[in-house]
């Protein structure tokens, strides 16, 4: 066996590692097993590809392109069966990871045409060493797209339709590194062919980032305007509240200032007789409705929330259990917290609303277990039949369950928390448990 030919297949065959990286970066966090045990299982296997394609390769002449399409078309099935996004957004990562070290292999063949016609021949150690160097280099500049951007558009849940489209642009930069491999390296050479390529191919890649910064640009405008609009509301109901407050509170103080009189009024008209109209005068005040002016709790935002959700719970014939276990200030953007909340109360709202009379009651539990970590728990009765979807949420359009979910995991997620379902015996129970996030600092 050729042992300089084998070593440069080997090199050449090593640009799968800076595409499995690639792909694997921006999916991190929907991986369905543990990372190191994923990495621990994964390397070894990218390296016994990397050896027995080379062997395989040097053996039979086969073109190392030959050998990385066969093994990329495998390891799409590994990588699809270990991520849990949809298969729109696994097949962009993967595309995404191919693009770019495609790219990197084609881009190495014009640079080295030349030596390719000449007599020292582009088939060598050293070539093979230039791409992966080359792949590493794009992996690298790619870096941020595939750690942070990437990531965060596919955590964004309003980005969700974009991919079945947005998956033809790295397939399309794949299609077109096929497309333009030299056959005969000699038409290259041709006049300012390699000159021209090598000054536009770039373009390429800056186009590809450009969309890539372009959208997740859009995906932190929508999310920026979807909190604007969360704490806009929260606003008007704190705002209701307050109104709502401080009708009760006067209300209050009148009673308290006309008590005398009131009693001197309901002490003449028993001392006459007039019972009947004694009764009347005091059902004045027992037909007020006074259970508006209830405080759930200290934090004004959950107080408005709560209020908000009770009152549509008691016009439903429902009764909401509260236990809120929570002072002024929270180490937590007050919006994330009346999210969750407001979400979970509207699904449980419309879980037991067609239920019997003494099946409509709702528990909410939330409290502060340490400083920095909330705990929130919610049960509700449930009848109809619930089917989860792969990321074991209730789907939307069974029993009027799921609403909003994908919302809250998604704030659950961003406070590195945890969300678990439960249903049992005809309860429904949803746990939460988020964590303070240093850099947003405690709010109202």
């Amino acid at each position: 066996m050729d042992i300089s030919l084998f070593l440069r297949y080997t090199a050449e065959n090593a640009m799968i590692l800076p595409a499995a990286v690639s792909a694997v970066l921006p999916v991190r966090n929907a991986l369905k097993h543990n990372k190191v045990h994923t990495a621990l299982s994964t390397v070894p296997l990218l390296i016994a590809y990397i050896l027995i394609g080379a062997e395989i390769c040097t053996k039979f002449e086969f073109a190392s392109n030959t050998a990385l399409f066969f093994g990329m078309a495998v390891f799409f099935i590994l990588y699809s069966f270990n991520v849990s996004y949809s298969l729109p957004k696994r097949l962009f990562c993967f595309f995404h990871g191919a693009a770019l070290a495609g790219f990197a292999t084609m881009y190495t063949a014009y640079l080295g045409a030349p030596f390719e016609v000449g007599e020292i021949g582009l088939y060598t150690l050293k070539w093979g060493c230039i791409a992966f160097a080359i792949g590493i280099g794009i992996m690298l500049l790619f870096f941020r797209d595939s750690f942070f951007k990437l990531h965060d558009l596919f955590e964004n849940e309003n980005m969700d339709r974009i991919w079945k489209a947005l998956l033809f642009v790295p397939l399309l930069i794949v299609l077109f590194s096929i497309w333009v491999m030299p056959i005969d390296y000699s038409n290259v050479t041709i006049g300012r062919v390699r000159k021209i390529s090598l000054i536009l191919f770039p373009v390429i890649l800056l186009v590809y980032h450009l969309i890539i910064h372009i959208l997740w640009w859009t995906s932190e405008h929508i999310t920026k305007e979807s909190e604007l609009k969360r704490q806009n509301d929260l606003f008007q109901l704190e705002e209701k509240r307050y109104k709502t407050l401080r009708y009760y509170s006067e209300q209050a103080s009148m009673i308290r200032h006309d008590f005398r009189h009131h009693i001197g009024v309901i002490s003449e008209l028993l001392n006459s007789g007039k019972t009947e109209e004694a009764k009347d005068y005091l059902r004045q005040f027992t037909e007020t409705d006074f259970s508006g002016h209830k405080l759930f709790c200290q934090n004004q935002g959950i107080d408005a929330i709560a209020a908000h959700y009770d009152k549509i719970a008691r016009q439903n014939g429902i009764q909401i259990n509260w236990h809120l276990k929570l002072g002024e200030q929270l180490p937590f953007r007050i919006s994330d917290v009346c999210a969750i909340t407001g979400n979970l109360l509207e699904n449980a709202i419309n879980a037991v609303r067609e239920l019997s009379e003494e099946k409509r009651i709702i528990d909410l539990t939330m409290e502060m277990r340490t400083d920095q970590m909330l705990a929130l728990f919610i049960r509700n009765p449930y009848e109809n039949a619930i089917i989860y979807d792969k990321n074991g949420l209730p789907k939307s359009s069974q029993a009027n369950h799921g609403i909003g979910l994908h919302s809250v995991l998604s704030i659950v997620k961003a406070h590195n928390g945890n969300l678990q379902i439960e249903t049992e015996n005809g309860i429904f129970a949803v746990s939460i448990i988020i964590f303070e996030q240093k850099d947003k600092g405690a709010m109202k």
